[in-house]
């Protein structure tokens, strides 16, 4: 048996969505992308309680759900938990249209370092239709990815999973 000692691996499953695949990347991303991101920001570098957060989606057939993942010392589940809900509950402190601007103008930058480096990247060509945020840059607005944010980002909608387990 491997013990992990006081490890926690929490997951945090959203509802399943069927549209608006790419406005969720890009929520996704302004939630966890970087060091300045809300997520990042506020459960480790404000308080300190874990030492990355992430936050993606997965493609399932036609539909996609999103995922938030961190690990941490058991003493500090409840408090990880609640630091993602208040980031989650208050969309105008940390969905900031500055963030928006920021995230997309940074987008335009990588998708031209895409096209010019195109051999490496083959996501562009596996994606199905919807999926990229390459599809929606350049008519993206913050009023859409806040209507989004409003249908599939409530705390109380994920599924919460909490993994103590010990490997064999």
């Amino acid at each position: 048996t491997r013990n992990f000692g006081d490890k926690v691996s929490i997951a945090m499953v959203s509802k399943m969505a069927d549209i608006d695949f790419n406005y969720i990347s890009f929520i996704n991303n302004m939630l966890s992308s970087g060091l300045s991101s809300p997520l990042y920001s506020e459960v480790r570098e404000k308080r300190g309680l874990v030492y990355q957060i992430g936050c993606g989606q997965s493609r399932i057939n036609k539909q996609g759900l999103t995922v938030i993942s961190t690990e941490t010392s058991n003493k500090k589940t409840e408090q990880v938990l609640e630091s993602i809900k208040s980031v989650l509950d208050n969309p105008n402190k940390f969905m900031t249209k500055k963030r928006f601007d920021l995230l997309r103008n940074s987008y335009k930058i990588k998708l031209e370092k895409d096209r010019i480096n195109r051999y490496q990247n083959v996501n562009l060509w596996i994606n199905p239709p919807g999926w990229s945020i390459r599809e929606i840059i350049d008519t993206i607005t913050y009023e859409k990815v806040m209507e989004v944010y409003e249908r599939n980002f409530r705390y109380d909608d994920f599924y919460i999973s909490i993994d103590k387990t010990e490997f064999t």
